[in-house]
């Protein structure tokens, strides 16, 4: 009898400490849920499967400052006019953003961007370009945010494969003899940007 009132004492102090640790443990993975969200979202919603050697070797320096930047072919949103990224560096500095409307970090830093094009459209090619998979989720979103930006549609899966995408957004800027002056992963300030565009928009 001594020991089952014993433990009937114990046993309400036993849940009381696992119920401490599980809280804590629900706090710790909140701020990494937390943490991953304001870095940048995950390039691809479905995992893919593992690449081959030689596939994952190709794309080591991929999209990496000072390689060449791999051209893509463009479609002007609202157009079916073709562009090759080429034909812009070529005509003058690039800054190349690749986002999604799924994706917090990048709808957030979408109306700097816009600001940052009012002020060095002249001297800069923005390029945006969405992972959406289906176009009218993209075309909705523009009409619906009131975003005036240079928006083109791309090959998703080769854009993957020549920029090595983990994360998104990515912003790159590319000189006009074609190669990557810069790259950054994750959202950024009105402020950074401003920052990360000052050596093309002078």
């Amino acid at each position: 009898m001594i020991f089952e009132s014993e433990v009937k004492r114990a046993f309400p102090a036993a849940v009381g400490v696992l119920a401490r640790i599980l809280m804590k443990k629900i706090c710790i993975l909140a701020v990494i849920c937390l943490a991953f969200t304001l870095a940048g979202c995950g390039a691809q919603q479905q995992s893919d499967p593992p690449a081959s050697a030689s596939v994952a070797a190709q794309k080591t320096n991929a999209g990496e400052k000072g390689a060449q930047a791999v051209d893509l072919k463009l479609t002007p949103f609202g157009s079916e006019k073709e562009v090759s990224l080429k034909e812009l560096y070529a005509d003058k500095p690039v800054y190349l953003n690749f986002w999604a409307t799924w994706c917090p970090p990048c709808v957030h830093e979408l109306p700097y961007i816009e600001k940052m094009y009012k002020k060095y459209g002249t001297k800069v090619n923005f390029v945006l370009v969405p992972l959406n998979d289906k176009q009218d989720d993209v075309a909705a979103f523009i009409k619906k945010e009131h975003l005036n930006l240079p928006v083109y549609y791309a090959d998703v899966d080769k854009i993957d494969r020549s920029y090595d995408l983990q994360a998104i957004p990515v912003s790159i800027i590319i000189g006009k003899d074609g190669k990557i002056l810069a790259r950054h992963v994750g959202g950024m300030s009105e402020g950074d940007l401003e920052k990360f565009l000052e050596p093309i928009a002078k």
